[in-house]
């Protein structure tokens, strides 16, 4: 068997398929954190001729906000935390360097820190209470299937009760019928011999 390098293909192929369901929604979601953040932060760049040292966070509270419904809690809390830093670090001045000297520093900060965990928060309650919603219009659902089933299976019923009442009274009109022609019959063949005797006496 021919050498492999450990980061060969079928090492790869191994370890994807052994990662569950779970750490790999995990992977993707976390992954769209630094993904958003980074989209961000290349956006706050772009516009960083235009809106200099002010606002520095105005794309992170986008990149957050997404984050937060399609990703979160926990996702949008590490996007928190990177925003934070890359705007602090490249778009506050001191420019290329993390500094908590000024109070206007800090207030930004604090600021963009206290908005940005509301936004998370406010949207995670949201995405429960979607979920939630969501899960009470699938129990409905079933809820109103198995009420179909069932008067679906009542109907059956009742037309099966409606046909074995039509037997029965089928069957009461032929006993009827059967009992009224067993009686003429046990009449008539003693008519004869009444008659008879009527006439000897």
């Amino acid at each position: 068997m021919a050498w492999r390098p450990p980061w060969s293909v079928d090492r790869w192929t191994c370890r994807r398929r052994s990662m569950s369901p779970t750490s790999r929604s995990q992977l993707v979601r976390y992954g769209a954190a630094l993904l958003a953040v980074a989209i961000a932060f290349l956006a706050r760049k772009f516009l960083d001729p235009f809106l200099g040292n002010h606002h520095p966070f105005t794309t992170f509270y986008v990149a957050v906000t997404a984050v937060a419904w399609y990703a979160g809690l926990g996702p949008a809390l590490l996007a928190i935390v990177l925003s934070y830093l890359a705007g602090d670090y490249f778009f506050i001045s001191p420019r290329y360097a993390i500094d908590f000297s000024t109070p206007e520093h800090l207030a930004d900060l604090s600021c963009f820190f206290f908005v940005g965990v509301v936004i998370a928060l406010f949207t995670e309650a949201m995405r429960a209470a979607q979920r939630q919603a969501e899960a009470k219009a699938l129990e409905a659902l079933q809820k109103r299937k198995e009420l179909e089933l069932e008067m679906t299976e009542r109907k059956r019923l009742e037309r099966e009760l409606k046909l074995r009442a039509d037997e029965l009274v089928d069957a009461d009109r032929r006993k009827d019928e059967f009992l009224a022609v067993l009686g003429h019959e046990l009449r008539n063949p003693l008519a004869p011999i009444r008659y008879a005797l009527e006439i000897r006496g």
